[in-house]
């Protein structure tokens, strides 16, 4: 007789994507165990879905064409079909498996299986004619395909075929609750944009990716679909003109927003104060140019923006841009923003940095002091700070729970950098911020400075820290490991690489997670002997 645990449904269903996880087959000896097991073993095998190969394996009437061919032959063209009239019994014969899907995402613009992923060959790819998806409709009388579907993903594609989603609303909707997807400028893309609010109405999460720049006359439709949702929490929107920004201000529902910054928006000489309904929890922007932020942050900055994080980053390989414009956007950023209600900010500029431009005055840190409710502030455009200037941000926002400075950045470590910063710098963080979690800065830690025991630098914090200190220079890792036990008493580790984002950020940060990190196929650390000083704290606070 089987535990009584095991007759709980949501338990089985953890255990079955734990190891599904470990492998299929370790998932299918679990099902077989057990009658009582068998249903929540097959949730797990078929609630996430890349392709709907699988799916139409399930009909007798499926043909497939496909040619295998061992190593090193590459497989480019193969097919799968639906031939004749789908019978209704091969129809409910799917749902027993179909039902259970809730996340789809596609490979292929035709949601096929692609003979390549992340590089590598796969045995056998398959293409899916899209007649034989319509086929289906005349089995499915009006129902679903999925009919629990909350997640459909399909950004992978640069572009998905519209008639997927369009000609075929029964196949995927209406419970779809998150939706990613990549258009283009076509006629056939705006017109599946323009539907989708009828065909998905209770939709909570959209991301529209547009790789070639959404044109302008494609705008103000987007602007009124966005409006067609009474629902809509989350969106990434390829449209950053300041007239689609403030349309979208009158999104009631709307609490999490990401724009992608391209060339369109420096013909945009329109200045529309944006001003959102509610209160934002997250706006990022992500920008292929550093000079475009500056335009950005001109066309919205005309009253005070109401968001608790707001996020920029350049991508690591941005251009350079033709001047500099770091310190001006720091300072924007700072006048843009509503000091009473953000939290969280940060501005990665981390490449196409030019070293004659120098370092940024410490005033560009110095000024966001102004904010006392920042909890998280992360900053990577080479600012010129010392001990001092560390010690003012940890007095003036005591409620700081992760500061980045200057570590984020891979692809400028030839810049000229004068560390000016020591690890003194790191009590005032220890003393005032007793909230503090992360803390990443570059500095000089050749020198041990001595421990002082005057109450302004004994420790106010009571749980672990998690440092990350880049290719900082050191010479004793024995003694720094000693140091930074003395200021953080109550645990401490350094981390192997630096946070990916802000803590209102939805991707996944693997900062805090060492086991995710695996020596034999990532390699050594790359932060020089700093991994020494990682080794002696797990030593020291083992004893």
């Amino acid at each position: 007789m089987p535990h009584r645990c095991l007759e709980i449904q949501e338990i089985l269903l953890i255990i079955g994507r734990e190891l599904r996880e470990i492998s299929l087959r370790s998932l299918a000896n679990f099902a077989l165990t057990s009658s009582v097991v068998c249903e929540a073993a097959l949730d797990a095998l078929w609630e996430e879905q890349y392709s709907l190969v699988p799916i139409l394996k399930l009909f007798p009437e499926c043909h497939v064409r496909a040619r295998t061919m061992a190593p090193p032959l590459l497989i480019f063209g193969t097919g799968q079909a639906l031939e004749g009239v789908v019978a209704r019994k091969s129809w409910v014969h799917a749902q027993t498996y179909a039902r259970r899907v809730k996340y789809l995402e596609f490979e292929g613009c035709d949601g096929g299986q692609l003979s390549y992923v992340y590089g590598r060959p796969r045995r056998t790819g398959y293409t899916i004619a899209m007649d034989s998806l319509g086929g289906l409709l005349a089995s499915a009388q009006g129902e679903p395909l999925f009919p629990r579907l909350r997640e459909l993903d399909c950004i992978q594609p640069a572009e998905l075929y519209p008639e997927l989603l369009l000609n075929m609303p029964t196949v995927f909707v209406p419970t779809l609750r998150e939706l990613c997807i990549a258009i283009g400028n076509s006629e056939e893309h705006i017109a599946l944009v323009r539907s989708l609010p009828g065909l998905c109405p209770d939709l909570t999460h959209l991301v529209l990716n547009c790789a070639e720049g959404l044109q302008a006359e494609w705008s103000d439709t987007l602007q009124d679909v966005i409006l067609g949702w009474s629902s809509l929490v989350t969106i990434r929107f390829p449209d950053s003109r300041a007239a689609s920004l403030a349309h979208l201000g009158q999104c009631t529902t709307l609490e999490r927003m990401t724009i992608t910054l391209n060339d369109n928006i420096l013909a945009d000489d329109t200045v529309s104060p944006v001003a959102f309904e509610t209160i934002l929890e997250y706006f990022a922007v992500e920008a292929s140019d550093p000079t475009l932020v500056e335009r950005f942050l001109q066309l919205i900055s005309v009253v005070p923006l109401r968001l608790r994080a707001f996020d920029i980053q350049c991508d690591e390989d941005a251009r350079m841009g033709a001047y500099d414009v770091r310190q001006r956007n720091l300072a924007r950023i700072a006048s843009a923003l509503d000091p009473s209600i953000v939290e969280e900010i940060v501005y990665y500029q981390e490449g196409g940095l030019n070293e004659s431009w120098g370092a940024v005055p410490p005033s560009a840190l110095l000024q966001f002091t102004a904010f006392p409710r920042l909890t998280h502030l992360a900053l990577d455009c080479w600012i010129d700070v010392t001990d001092n200037d560390l010690a003012t941000i940890a007095g003036a926002l005591p409620e700081l729970e992760s500061f980045s400075l200057d570590v984020h950045a891979e692809y400028d470590e030839d810049l000229p950098r004068e560390t000016r910063t020591t690890l003194a710098g790191l009590v005032p963080f220890a003393h005032h911020c007793q909230s503090l979690m992360r803390l990443c800065v570059r500095l000089d830690a050749t020198e041990i400075p001595a421990v002082s025991d005057a109450p302004e630098a004994e420790p106010k914090i009571h749980h672990p820290v998690r440092m990350y200190f880049a290719d900082s220079d050191l010479e004793d890792p024995v003694a720094v490991a000693a140091y930074l036990l003395r200021i953080f008493p109550n645990g401490c580790s350094v981390a192997r690489r630096p946070p990916s984002g802000g803590t209102f950020s939805p991707y996944r940060d693997t900062f805090d997670d060492d086991e995710q990190y695996n020596v034999n196929t990532v390699g050594n650390w790359p932060a020089g002997r700093w991994s020494e000083v990682y080794n002696e704290l797990l030593r020291l606070q083992q004893l």
